[in-house]
């Protein structure tokens, strides 16, 4: 059978192809097989015997005949399509695909069987009665169970989708058994994906469904606690298993309640609490309690996993891996899917890799390996290619493992292939996740992953000093970040390339998606958030879709879309202009700072220095203080902190991993920071040690270096190359915005003349008052090159997606509220934003993203350079700084050189005054391609001139003929 038939198929296995080929000969017969010509057709009342003697087989019991039953449901088959039947026919094609599976084990088979059904359904007739609706849905759940047995990830994922349609469109309050099934399964795939918010969604709708409709043993209490196990939310997780407790009256289900508070007991160190369920549990142990012996296996593998877990918590690896060993014999895997049994493998590889044995923890790791890929069965060291890898956690779990165990044996080079490929499963999980709160606790996930690379590629650089293992690193710490904006740069640009109606509809869906984020992260009743989630799932999936056949047909949009790469370490040279030097940080696990130094001159160094608690600590205390108004002692500790830190982020690294020379300290700095440095403004940091009692004698950075920061090298690559692209389009030099307010008008009294000082300096549109409304600016953000905003701007660190810019009141038609989630959609196409605006660069960290906040926003919208501030932008020193700033980009300054001037001159206006405290002068800081702009309004003007001649001699010429 060739593997393309069915993706789980292997060409090596002769018995499975000969079953295969029987069972796809079988499924054709059955479509062939109908009466041909004058035929006696069967009765309801002549077949109706036959099924009951084939359950009568089936039914455990001396009188059990599996093989006969199976013939006999499938004689039943075009017996039952003769009579024109079809909730019949279904209910015996799936008698068939039950024992193909949970009888007879014959998962490939089970599945081929029910898609020719699937197939014959297309053939014949569609189900459209209830009855029939409710035994395809029947069908359905056997697909489900085989699939995710199996651990088949994609076709689970169809099939449930399908199974969805069919519950939420005709079965829903009809079929409880059958839709709590759905919603179970549905929830269980989402927690499998990592995609918890989502998981969260279906067990609401469970709770919901039991409430509307007065039913109980709808929600799968057993499932819902495991969703935050898997968070690590142990609390929450234990209230679940005992709110299940209170209901459960099923004796399965009850007891794998009792072995799951057990386990939950067990992560929250109760270890004498979490015996004594275990036991109670073990005490429920009566084969004959239990439906079928798959149910009695399930819980005693939870019983002996959970006796692991206590002896693990203990350090106790040897004895644990007995109890792993007694899951891992034949009877008992016979009951368990392949997933399961890879993941019992991983565990009992753990055991030995906590030993230091590495040897066999290797060897277990493999065996977990086989699993996925049986063909490696001799080669300890085997990797995957990363085109066949499924998206499964486990996979990526047993690849970490034999990663680390490489390391442990010092087989660096095989470790990072492992680490490599991780990466490339994780994406496609996060690319089948819902909600971005789900995606960012994937991404720390991976974060942790990319960190152990980096530590790894460092120790194999310090043993053998060899390059490939730098570029390695680095490699590393730029997947590590920014992905999420890549791809939102990425498919904002590739819109551009679509045709007008596909671009708005492309558009309208991103941007309804960013609407029901915002309401979701303020709703508060469950119905709404359910509601909301099931609204989003259905635009992202209808998204993906319309992508899909958008990339199909149009090439270059393909290409945009997809364009993900990351820059490697002999490519960042090209970024930086003479005189320039790049320092790119990367903190791990706290404890270990790596930077990277690179010049124009396509040199680079890396190293490594200890960041200790008491750096951690200092970064903290410098950042309170530079976030408040001045008191009294700021200067005493901050000389010490600032000094301290400056004289490990300055430090430049010495040991040259590309080129000839280590880069030297510029003058101008192009900062990569990581973490929270990134909220760390280095324009502060002192280049010596100093005893200044004058804020403005301080030996600050800014005073030495002009400053830019940057999300990521790769990330900044793209940022130019969108410089570039618009470098030759005719736009407005100028768009200014300062909107008045109700209240607190006096807290931006210079706002107007600050946009106006914009107009008149560079040629352009001021927009004050009322005119500077939120739907202005969204007609005016494609057409302008600068973009001014002098206005309120909110952060919220609880809800990122809904820090905003207050365009003024709520107005006619409009709140006058842009939302970050809103504004990634906006096509924005200005050479640079300057907010003036408070906490603009302000959000929480996240791993793998930096900082959420409205900056991120312009820049996912296409704007390759931003000026923000990233805290409270005093109103004493705003104008000032921003008027000096623009004047330097009028002068055609680079914008980190516009910057560092105007920083400088606010420090010289300001000696021996508590003004040149860091407060009111370093929160200003910009963002992206630094380069100078090349003002076009000669062109726009010279471009608006040329119509307007033309324009006049097309009149002149129809008048003269006139």
């Amino acid at each position: 059978m060739p593997c393309y038939i069915y993706p789980n198929c292997k060409q090596g296995n002769r018995i499975e192809r000969l079953n295969l080929f029987f069972v796809l000969f079988f499924g054709l017969w059955v479509v062939g097989c109908q009466p041909k010509g004058p035929q006696q057709v069967l009765s309801v009342a002549d077949y109706k015997p036959l099924l009951a003697q084939a359950d009568s087989l089936r039914t455990p019991g001396p009188q059990q005949n599996i093989p006969e039953a199976l013939a006999l449901y499938r004689s039943l088959v075009p017996v039952t399509r003769a009579c024109d039947s079809i909730t019949d026919w279904l209910l015996v094609c799936r008698k068939v695909a039950d024992i193909l599976d949970a009888n007879l084990k014959q998962h490939d088979a089970a599945l081929l069987f029910i898609d020719s059904t699937y197939e014959a359904m297309k053939t014949w007739r569609m189900p459209e009665k209830d009855e029939e609706l409710k035994m395809l849905a029947r069908l359905y759940n056997r697909d489900i169970s085989t699939s995710r047995d199996q651990g088949n990830l994609y076709r689970l994922k169809a099939v449930l989708e399908r199974a969805e349609t069919l519950h939420k469109t005709t079965l829903w309050g009809k079929a409880h058994g059958l839709t709590g099934y759905f919603l179970g399964e549905m929830a269980a795939y989402q927690i499998r994906i990592g995609d918890f918010d989502n998981a969260n969604n279906y067990f609401r709708q469970c709770v919901e469904y039991e409430a509307t409709y007065n039913r109980t043993g709808i929600t799968d209490y057993n499932n819902y606690g495991d969703l935050y196990l898997s968070m690590g939310d142990y609390e929450t997780a234990n209230t679940l298993f005992d709110k299940g407790l209170a209901l459960a009256d099923d004796y399965c289900i009850r007891t794998i309640l009792m072995l799951n508070k057990s386990e939950v007991l067990a992560h929250l160190n109760y270890l004498a609490a979490a015996e004594e369920w275990n036991k109670n549990g073990f005490k429920r142990f009566v084969k004959d309690s239990f439906a079928n012996n798959k149910d009695y296996t399930i819980c005693y593998v939870g019983y002996l996993e959970n006796n692991a877990i206590m002896l693990e918590k203990q350090g106790k690896w040897a004895d644990a891996r007995a109890f792993y060993n007694q899951i891992l014999t034949p009877e008992i895997l016979s009951e368990l899917g392949r997933r399961n049994i890879a993941g019992y493998y991983t565990n009992l590889a753990n055991t030995w890799y906590q030993e230091k044995n590495y040897s066999k923890a290797l060897e277990q790791y493999h065996a977990a390996y086989l699993k996925f890929y049986p063909d490696a069965a001799n080669n300890l060291s085997a990797l995957p290619e990363a085109n066949t890898m499924p998206a499964d956690k486990i996979l990526a779990n047993i690849l970490e493992g034999k990663a680390r165990c490489f390391a442990g044996l010092e087989q660096y080079d095989q470790s990072l292939l492992a680490y490599q490929l991780i990466p490339e499963i994780e994406a496609q999980l996060r690319a089948s996740h819902a909600f971005e709160k789900s995606i960012l606790m994937a991404l720390q996930k991976s974060r942790q992953r990319f960190d152990d690379a980096v530590d790894l590629a460092w120790l194999a650089w310090q043993k053998t000093k060899d390059p490939k293992y730098a570029a390695q690193a680095f490699q590393f710490t730029e997947r590590a970040r920014g992905t999420l904006q890549t791809k939102g740069i990425n498919a904002n640009e590739a819109r551009a390339l679509l045709l007008d109606g596909q671009q708005e509809q492309d558009k309208t869906l991103s941007d309804n998606i960013a609407l029901a984020e915002t309401r979701l992260s303020e709703a508060d009743e469950a119905n709404k958030i359910s509601a909301l989630m099931q609204e989003i799932r259905t635009l992202r999936n209808q998204q993906k879709q319309s992508r899909a056949e958008f990339a199909a047909k149009n090439y270059a949009y393909a290409a945009a879309l997809g364009n993900d790469a990351v820059l490697s370490i002999q490519q960042v040279g090209a970024l930086l202009r003479p005189g320039q030097t790049m320092l790119d940080y990367y903190i791990t696990k706290d404890t270990n700072l790596y930077t990277f130094s690179f010049d124009a001159a396509g040199n680079a160094a890396w190293m490594h220095s200890n960041w200790s608690v008491t750096d951690k600590n200092s970064t903290d205390s410098l950042l309170q203080m530079l976030r408040r108004n001045p008191v009294e002692g700021d200067i005493t500790d901050f000389r010490k902190d600032a000094s301290a830190i400056g004289q490990k982020l300055l430090a430049l690294p010495q040991q040259i991993c590309l080129g000839r020379t280590a880069p030297l300290l510029e003058s101008t700095l192009v900062l990569v920071p990581d973490l929270y440095l990134a909220a760390l403004p280095y324009e502060v940091l002192l280049t010596a040690p100093s005893e200044a009692t004058d804020w403005a004698a301080m030996p600050f950075a800014v005073q030495r270096h002009a400053m830019s920061y940057a999300y990521s090298a790769s990330l900044l690559a793209l940022q130019k190359t969108l410089t570039e692209k618009r470098s030759s389009r005719a736009r407005i030099p100028f768009a200014g915005f300062a909107p008045s307010y109700s209240n607190g008008a006096d807290l931006l009294d210079n706002a107007a003349d600050d946009v106006q000082f914009g107009a008149t300096l560079f040629g352009g549109k001021p927009f004050v008052g009322e005119t500077a409304s939120e739907m202005q600016f969204k007609k005016t953000a494609e057409q302008a090159q600068i973009l001014l905003l002098s206005m309120h701007g909110i952060s919220d660190h609880a809800h990122p997606n809904r820090s905003h810019l207050r365009f003024g009141d709520p107005a006619e038609g409009q709140d006058n509220v842009l939302y970050a989630s809103e504004l990634q959609s906006i096509p924005c196409r200005a050479d640079l934003a300057v907010m003036s605006a408070c906490f603009t660069g302000d959000g929480p960290v996240q791993l793998g993203e930096g900082i959420y906040s409205m900056a991120r926003s312009f820049a996912i919208s296409g704007v390759p350079a931003t000026a923000m501030s990233i805290w409270k932008f005093p109103v004493k020193s705003s104008t000032y700084l921003v008027r000096d700033f623009l004047t330097g980009i009028k002068n055609k300054a680079t914008k980190d050189a516009a910057l560092q001037l105007a920083k400088q001159n606010w420090l010289k206006a300001n000696t021996g005054s508590k003004f040149a405290h860091p407060y009111f002068w370093a929160g200003l800081v910009t963002a992206g391609d630094s380069t100078a702009i090349q003002l076009n309004s000669g062109k726009f003007w010279w471009w608006m001139a040329a119509a307007g001649i033309g324009l006049l001699a097309l009149f002149i010429y129809f008048f003269k003929r006139k």
